[in-house]
């Protein structure tokens, strides 16, 4: 298969319908960053199958759909379409009818993608076989992305396998195989399944079994217990008559004890109702008293309360007297201070004003002595800037002109050295040109070469159109031989099933078979067989010696009667449609069946004692007039029906078994044919390899030799040009070289230079001495002056403060003696205030001693 077009509709960047027709040959997409050309290598793999948004560089799958910009909306569709040309017919045997495939796989936003072949759609695994089968698929190692290359340097031996089986063309058979496994797998798992559900089924069917048993048994205990407890019952109902009588006349004795003891409790009562009515008349007497001595209480309470605090207020008053007196104390110390203070500070004030007055005189002195310094100072510092830009420039000059000199002189020898150095190259150079013949052998075993890879490369074709034949023979056989197992498999699991399931009902009375395993129905009797028995065919057969004492139920041969009545007419004989025992002749003589449930009814009343009539139904009609109209039990009709179906299935299996050994033989041969095949397109394609390396080889001895020939000319070329280019500039340098000796030899001597600039260095020296001192004395003066001039607003702020100081204690003083004069009149009060608070306590004891007592009096 070979692509020839992709087309784009809304995938990432490509918001329009894009399409990319791929041509034969080499396809080369170019253009500048972010243009979406990696774009385009995404909507492939994506297209292929790719189902991890990571390898798309998205964080999810809908991230591929274009997300708007900021002059277009974004989409919620997108598609991406591959055209494939099939005209080699080598697709999958699914998608092989066309010419041509067109692969196309849609995403909307939030619903997740679905793929296209040809209009109908697929799985997302039919399109990754579909280009695995082609040798590629989204994680291709064709397509080479970023990082690829040292991936598969790095690649472990498992990945190293991947690219071999992609090379082969073998990755979509190993995907087919593992698909194939997962299947049989599951398959394998269900049948272990079934085998588990008619294990379990079993143990069930057994562990009911003894629950019928126990269930029997319960109820043969529940009837005697029962049975005892009615006879428990009727002796406690005995007991319990002699006990009420017992009690009755105890209750009786209790009674009339009673009744005293009431009689007695009324006469107590009317004794009590008596004294409860004296009772009021006292009780407001002592609550009166009572009132009165609370009342007496609290007043002195309150006394005592007022002696406390009047006491606690004095001594307060004490204690405040005190601490004026400490205060008047300390404001006359404070008053004191500030009046020597502002005497001390009125004479320093004083004799700084005379020091200001005397400096004045020096102070202007200094100054002219200053102003003479500066202007020689001046003078000195410009006549020596000119003497040292003079020095500096001629320096200057100097230097450049001998560094210039050194300079040229170096480049002068590098240049004839590299003179000399191009020289030596020419002759080499020369001799390594390539000749013509050389170059014309290279291209005629290029040619060669050619030719014989043209060859390789048809046998090559021949051989993968045999292989793929042969692929495609083997894939049809081994389908028919996997249908044919498979077919098989299905039927002998059935037929296996069915045989345990036989075998288990059969098992559980191995000695004595039930008569059900020992009857031959034909198909379609089945219900009419379980509805004439009702469930007796689980009987076994019986010994007739009556010696069978294990089981309770069971058929016993008996001679056949010697007279019978014959069944009505239109009524068919059921004995001879199936095969069975003997000791079932009797109750199959006298059986019919009939055609349909119509004839049923009709003949029932012709029915002799002991006959019935069955339909294919299993509907019973019975000479007593007893009908059933469905099947009694259908589990013997279904195990009736299972033993014929497993004797179909034989049949069935032998047939099935002999196709599946012919086409398991034809699917070996196809095998055979196909790894022959194989074989020979191996070696066609190591043939085909070798004949395209040494095409390769050729053709890179003739790029080496042509290399080797431009590189030689060319390199030729360069040097006789830079020759020419050296030795124009080898004389452009001796003439500079003669310049920068001429200037030099014009320049003056540096030592006159030197001594005048020593001398006027010294000059400038003393004068800035000079200037420094008369600095530093016009500058010592003004500090001094400016310091007594501070000191003097210092020394106006402090008497400022002290004169506040001075007032504020005088204030002080006056408030002090009229709060020591208040806190004298409020001690003598308080001093007279206990006797009379000790006089009216004495007054409420004897009051309240008088309360108490009329209280105790009416208690």
């Amino acid at each position: 298969m070979q692509v020839e077009r992709l087309r784009l509709t809304g995938f990432k960047s490509f918001v329009e319908p894009t399409e990319l027709a791929i041509e034969p040959g080499l396809t080369g997409i170019v253009g500048p960053n972010g243009c979406g050309k990696s774009n385009l290598v995404e909507a492939l793999r994506w297209v292929m199958g790719e189902g991890s948004a990571k390898r798309l560089r998205g964080g999810e799958m809908d991230d591929v759909i274009f997300a708007g910009s900021a002059s277009r909306p974004a989409r919620n569709l997108a598609e991406v379409v591959l055209t494939l040309d099939n005209s080699a017919r080598d697709a999958p045997f699914a998608f092989n009818e066309s010419p041509s495939l067109e692969v196309a796989r849609h995403i909307s936003r939030g619903q997740g993608s679905s793929y296209v072949i040809n209009g109908r759609d697929v799985r997302a695994r039919d399109v990754q076989l579909l280009f695995a089968d082609a040798a590629t698929g989204p994680h291709s190692a064709a397509l080479v992305s970023q990082g690829r290359v040292a991936a598969l340097i790095a690649a472990k031996p498992t990945e190293r396998r991947l690219l071999l089986d992609e090379a082969a063309g073998t990755t979509g058979l190993h995907a087919r195989r593992h698909e194939a496994e997962l299947k049989l797998q599951g398959a394998e798992a269900n049948l272990a399944r079934v085998d588990d559900v008619i294990a379990t089924l079993a143990v069930q069917i057994e562990a009911l079994r003894k629950q019928a048993r126990q269930a029997q048994r319960y109820r043969r205990l529940g009837d005697q217990i029962r049975q005892t407890e009615a006879l428990l019952f009727a002796a406690r109902w005995h007991a319990a008559n002699a006990d009420a009588e017992r009690i009755a006349a105890g209750l009786r004795e209790i009674e009339r004890a009673v009744a005293a003891a009431t009689e007695a409790t009324l006469a107590e009562e009317r004794h009590r109702v008596e004294a409860e009515a004296a009772l009021p008349a006292l009780r407001m007497a002592e609550a009166e008293a009572a009132a009165a001595v609370q009342r007496l209480s609290h007043a002195r309470e309150a006394l005592e309360q007022e002696l406390a605090r009047v006491i606690a207020a004095r001594n307060e008053a004490e204690r405040r007297r005190g601490q004026v007196d400490a205060d008047l104390d300390r404001e006359a110390e404070h008053l004191a201070d500030a009046e020597a203070a502002l005497l001390r500070l009125e004479n320093e004030r004083r004799g700084l004003q005379l020091r200001i007055e005397a400096a004045e005189g020096a102070r202007a002195e200094a100054a002219a002595q200053f102003e003479a310094a500066v202007t020689a100072l001046s003078g000195a510092e410009a006549g020596l800037q000119e003497i040292i830009e003079a020095c500096a420039t001629g320096e200057a000059r100097r230097t450049a002109l001998e560094r210039q000199q050194r300079e040229l002189t170096d480049r002068h020898s590098q240049l004839q050295a590299r003179l000399a150095d191009n020289e030596r190259q020419r002759e080499p150079l020369i001799a390594a040109l390539i000749a013509p013949a050389a170059l014309a052998e290279a291209a005629a075993a290029v040619a060669d070469a050619g030719s014989q890879l043209e060859a390789r490369r048809a046998s090559v074709l021949a051989a993968a159109e045999g292989s793929l034949a042969a692929q495609q023979r083997e894939g049809a056989a081994v389908d028919r031989a996997r249908e044919a197992q498979a077919i098989l498999a299905r039927l002998q699991a059935e037929a296996d099933a069915l045989s345990r399931m036989l075998a288990g009902s059969a098992e559980e009375n191995s000695d004595r078979p039930p008569v059900l395993s020992l009857l031959e129905v034909p198909e379609g009797f089945e219900a009419a067989t379980a509805a004439l028995f009702d469930g007796e065919l689980s009987a076994p057969l019986l010994p007739s010696d009556r010696e069978a004492r294990d089981v309770t139920s069971g058929w016993v041969a008996l001679a056949p009667l010697a007279e019978t009545a014959a069944l009505p007419a239109g009524v068919h004989a059921f004995a001879p449609e199936i095969g069975a025992p003997a000791a079932l002749a009797r109750r199959l003589g006298q059986a019919g069946w009939v055609d349909n449930e119509t004839a049923g009814w009709e003949l029932q009343p012709q029915l002799r004692p002991g006959q019935s009539l069955v339909d294919r139904d299993g509907r019973l009609w019975r000479w007593d007039g007893f009908t059933r109209l469905a099947p009694a039990t259908s589990a013997t009709a279904e195990k009736l029906r299972q033993r014929n179906r497993l004797a179909a299935l034989t049949g069935e299996i032998d047939g099935v078994s002999a196709s599946a050994r012919e086409a398991a033989e034809l699917a070996a041969a196809a095998r055979g044919a196909r790894e022959a095949a194989a074989v020979a397109e191996r070696g066609a394609i190591a043939e085909l390899r070798g004949s395209e390396e040494r095409l390769a080889n050729a053709r890179a001895a003739e790029a080496e030799l042509t290399r080797r020939g431009l590189a030689a000319e060319t390199r030729l070329a360069a040097l006789q040009d830079a020759i020419g280019k050296l030795g124009g500039e080898f004389g452009d340098i001796a003439a500079q070289i003669a310049e920068t000796e001429r200037a030099l030899h014009s320049l003056p001597a540096p030592e006159l230079a030197r001594s005048e600039l020593e001398a006027a260095r010294a000059e400038a020296a003393t004068a800035r001495r000079r200037e420094a001192e008369a600095r530093g004395a016009l500058d010592r003066l003004a500090h001094e002056d400016e310091a007594r001039r501070q000191r003097l607003a210092a020394i106006d702020a402090e008497n400022e403060s002290w004169r506040k100081q001075r007032d504020g204690a005088a204030v002080q003083h006056a408030i002090l003696e009229d709060r020591k004069t208040t806190l004298a009149a409020e001690i003598a009060e308080l001093a007279s205030r206990p006797t009379a608070i000790a006089a009216d306590t004495e007054a409420l004891a004897e009051t309240s001693a008088k309360a108490a007592a009329r209280s105790r009096d009416t208690g």
